[in-house]
């Protein structure tokens, strides 16, 4: 019975006299370090919740993709369909506005 209890007490109080005393140290006398164990706990803070993140945001964006892909596809081809029918009409507009263009940009001259 008092093996467990004193092993439990010491632990207990070695953890948060050394934590204490690490960070007291630290602070006032190496600020440098006490930045550099913050970043870091920043960092591997923001790795986590990156990694989520990035988790998350990869299954939702694997579910939809076939959706996704097919709805591209249909785009795509309606929008070829549609391009390449004015294509000759756009043509001829582009043609007869360059040619328009550079006749009236000689004219002054």
């Amino acid at each position: 019975r008092a093996t467990p209890k004193v092993h439990e007490h010491e632990g207990t109080r070695r953890n948060p006299s050394n934590t204490e005393g690490s960070r007291t140290r630290r602070n006032p006398k190496e600020p440098e370090q006490h930045r550099r164990f913050t970043s870091t706990r920043t960092s591997e803070e923001c790795t986590r919740t990156t990694r989520r993140v990035h988790e998350d945001h990869t299954k939702s964006a694997r579910r939809p993709h076939e959706e996704c892909t097919k709805t591209t596809r249909r785009v795509h081809e309606g929008h070829t369909k549609s391009a390449r029918g004015p294509h000759e009409e756009c043509t001829k507009t582009t043609r007869r506005v360059h040619e328009d263009h550079p006749k009236s940009a000689r004219r002054p001259p």
